[in-house]
């Protein structure tokens, strides 16, 4: 170049944006003023740098690695817990049967007390554990799972869009629905708490209710998006009052309202509100709320943010920058518990597909 008007040139790597990490992440300014905060995480559950705990490393939390045999090679698209139906023999009721959703078996951990899966859980050593029972779906590959409250039914969403009800115990298929004439994806299943109905959505863009009495036609149908629903989240104050939250990806969350399904109403006017959030919607969550005029908050999680809405009024309260470099694929709520203030305060986890 001429007259001296070069550059210095700089790699593409050096002009992106620095990966965030646990560290840079905690380190912010209005995160480390809480000095608390990061060593409740580090203490409880083992998370973050050995710099950030305490120097009494023995009140730390261990790291316990489990590696779960599921037998195939396919994606997992979901874990989900839930008391077994036996707890209630044993003097220690406090167990949980484990489920997780991939291929064309579902493999089942934790079935009793004395199961592999709890008995390598208390140690501290990274095991593998194989799989104390799997519930077959005749090939058709799991995406979506959901235990009843019992802990005796497991409700399974396939690939092919059919619904199954399967007998924990017997790993019998006790009832199965299709959802449509095109086999589309079941993304979500969910017991009312009544344990006889139970919500799904998927791929099709239809929000349907199934009762396990009828095994021909859904209760209900809630037809709205324009594209495949992705995520759905059941809410309910009683057996009476329930609320639907339904994440597309047509930029929308749509709240429907699925109390008296046995009213006249039929499928109409179950609609309550369109949420625009403004980005293919990936996953929904309720959190508890401390003001008397919002019983529940709902998030959604799209993009890099995350927006919170009051559903009562239909409004966005706040939106969050996530700081993903990708797309959040999941989301979750779980409470922190301040023993100095005697208060429980809601903490959200993400995960995208950046890898943090």
């Amino acid at each position: 170049m001429e007259n001296g008007d070069t550059k210095p040139y700089r790699s593409v790597l050096s002009l992106q944006t620095p990966r965030p990490s646990v560290r840079s992440v905690s380190t912010r300014d209005d995160i480390a003023s809480e000095a608390s905060e990061a060593r409740y995480w580090a203490n409880s559950f083992g998370l973050g740098g050995a710099e950030i705990g305490t120097k009494k490393k023995k009140t730390r939390a261990h790291h316990r690695a489990l590696t779960l045999q599921v037998g195939t090679s396919s994606v997992v698209h979901q874990i989900t817990m839930g008391q077994t139906a036996s707890s209630r023999n044993y003097k220690n009721p406090k167990h949980n049967l484990v489920a997780v959703a991939c291929g064309p078996r579902v493999p089942l951990y934790g079935l009793s007390p004395s199961s592999s899966f709890h008995k390598n859980l208390e140690s501290s050593k990274d095991t593998n554990v194989d799989p104390d029972r799997q519930v077959s779906t005749n090939g058709q590959l799991t995406t979506a799972l959901s235990l009843r409250t019992d802990g005796r039914l497991l409700a399974i969403g396939t690939a092919t869009g059919v619904v199954r009800i399967a007998d924990v115990s017997t790993r019998a298929t006790l009832v199965q629905w299709k959802s449509s004439t095109t086999e589309t994806a079941i993304r979500s299943v969910q017991w009312f708490r009544n344990g006889q109905h139970v919500l799904s959505a998927g791929a099709d863009g239809v929000v349907r209710v199934w009762h396990l009495q009828n095994a021909k036609s859904p209760v209900l149908e809630c037809r709205g998006h324009g594209d495949a629903i992705r995520c759905a989240k059941l809410w309910q104050k009683t057996d009476i009052h329930a609320l639907v939250a339904t994440g597309s990806y047509d930029h929308t969350v749509r709240l429907w309202n699925v109390q008296n399904l046995q009213s006249e109403d039929g499928n109409d006017n179950r609609c309550q509100s369109v949420l625009d959030h403004g980005a293919p919607v990936e996953a929904l969550q309720w959190v508890k709320s401390a003001n008397p005029n919002v019983p529940m908050w709902l998030v959604s999680a799209g993009g890099t943010q995350l927006k919170v809405w009051n559903p009562a009024s239909g409004t966005s309260v706040c939106s969050i920058d996530a700081q993903h470099r990708k797309t959040i694929t999941c989301l979750l709520s779980m409470p922190r518990h301040d023993r100095e203030n005697q208060t429980i305060q809601m903490r959200l986890i993400t995960a995208g597909l950046d890898g943090l």
